[in-house]
């Protein structure tokens, strides 16, 4: 898909207006309407993508919904007024269904349909667009890129609402609509035009003021935290000099993977530098990642669309540059196997370029990729692999010869979290990690960070592990 845009050549003077961002306080119920007995205050949660049940943390700083027969919305206390700029975190339970109304009107779904519902209302995301004439139904207008992630990991949205506007005699000039709507960084919706107020919203009729509503679910858990807004006016753009003259159009070039995986080196930005040595695989089911073949890491990995190619193709490409285009979660750059002293060793942030022999790729009958390097002497094969229904990638290493103070680092993260039965969730609910116990996976203490790390042996000389999301 090719879209259209304008490369300016030369200074843009932006007119940008700066408001400051409030807060809406979550550490008791004051900046609420008296909640119903559904609602508590806690200072985190414990569940998976499977799990039925929750545990709760004492403390503050997340709002919850129970599941109880009679279970009513949340109402801020607070009225949202004109154009507005809500930010907040949300995390899902399995099969969980809930909303947030924007003045209390205008609904965006905020469901479990992962790794992609059947049901189009329900998946997370989706506009109701209602008609104001009571006798045309409501209709709904779904998200442009299904980012949503698995239940028990946060998300985010941020939605950039313009508020109708009215004349002196109260009659509507413009339209309610969402001018941006961003889903764990992504957009998802842009420009959508709102007939009135949604299914399900406590007002009938259209105002410019109203308050944020969470929508209760009686059978599932659902949390909300960080919970933010400010006012907004979208920046007028002015060309000076010669900048008003000199433009050119520029049609991205969009890379996706369509019937199978497909297969990209490039350069890539990453940690604040361009590595030059990267692979990145796309697949048909919107599971991507990057991988680097000068230490043996997975960079990142992303659910969407699969890279920007403009920088690499279009004129002479002389960036070089891969641009994903999903959500993406970042790793680190270091590598993922390494020889250390003993267990507690310090993880390496690099493997020395004599120590680390890149032997190239090749693709099973499915275009799975297995890379093939030397370390040190041994050999490695490091195969990643979709799941066809887009919940996780599968990576599958063997190593040769693998010495005794031969250690993998499945993943580090600010925390790591064991959920149970080989299941781990990494860095603060950000994606899960499923692991052969019989591997006896340890997370560790490094530096600032939670690591987990298998140990190869005469025993273990081949791991396998999916990475959730």
């Amino acid at each position: 898909m090719k879209k259209v845009v304008l490369l300016l050549l030369g200074s843009i003077i932006c007119s940008n207006y700066v408001f400051s961002q409030s807060s809406v306080p979550t550490s008791n119920f004051d900046a609420f309407e008296k909640p119903g007995e559904n609602w508590l205050i806690v200072s985190d949660l414990i569940t998976d993508f499977n799990k039925s049940t929750t545990k709760f943390v004492k403390g503050n700083g997340i709002v919850v919904n129970t599941p109880m027969k009679g279970a009513t919305n949340l109402v801020s206390g607070l009225q949202l007024e004109g154009d507005t700029e809500i930010d907040f975190d949300f995390l899902t339970t399995n099969g969980s269904n809930s909303a947030v109304y924007i003045m209390g009107r205008y609904k965006i779904q905020l469901s479990d349909s992962w790794p992609e519902s059947q049901n189009p209302l329900s998946r997370i995301g989706t506009i109701d667009v209602n008609k104001a004439e009571s006798s045309i139904s409501f209709h709904t207008k779904q998200p442009i890129s299904n980012v949503g992630k698995a239940p028990g990991l946060w998300q985010h949205l941020k939605v950039k609402f313009k508020s109708p506007t009215f004349d002196s005699s109260g009659k509507k000039v413009d339209k309610a609509s969402f001018a941006e709507v961003y889903l764990n960084g992504v957009l998802i919706h842009q420009g959508i035009s709102l007939e009135g107020p949604s299914d399900g919203a406590i007002f009938n009729d259209e105002s410019t003021k109203g308050p944020l509503v969470f929508q209760a679910d009686e059978n599932h858990v659902l949390a909300f935290r960080n919970i933010s807004y400010k006012s907004f006016e979208e920046p007028v753009q002015q060309l000076t000099g010669d900048a008003a003259r000199r433009f050119r159009m520029v049609n991205p070039i969009i890379v996706e993977a369509k019937a199978e995986p497909y297969v990209l080196r490039s350069y890539l930005l990453f940690d604040n530098g361009k590595r030059t040595h990267v692979i990145s695989v796309g697949n048909p089911n919107h599971t991507n990642y990057s991988y680097d073949l000068k230490q043996g890491s997975i960079l990142q990995f992303w659910r969407g669309g699969f890279v920007d190619a403009t920088d690499m193709w279009e004129s002479r490409g002389e960036p070089q540059l891969a641009t994903p285009l999903g959500a993406l979660i970042t790793l680190s750059s270091a590598p993922s196997v390494a020889l250390l002293s003993n267990s507690d060793s310090i993880w390496p942030d690099s493997i020395p370029f004599d120590d680390f022999h890149n032997k190239g790729y090749s693709l099973d009958n499915n275009k799975n990729v297995t890379f093939h390097y030397e370390y040190s002497g041994f050999n490695v094969d490091d195969k990643i692999s979709m799941v066809a229904n887009g919940e996780s990638l599968i990576r599958e290493v063997s190593v040769t010869n693998a010495p005794t103070n031969l250690y993998f680092r499945i993943a580090s993260g600010k925390v790591i979290e064991s959920l149970g039965k080989g299941l781990y969730v990494i860095d603060g609910k950000s994606y899960y990690i499923k692991v052969n116990e019989r591997l006896k996976p340890i997370i560790r203490k490094s530096r600032n960070a939670d690591e987990l790390v298998i140990a190869f042996s005469k025993n273990i000389s081949s791991l396998e592990y999916s990475i959730i999301w």
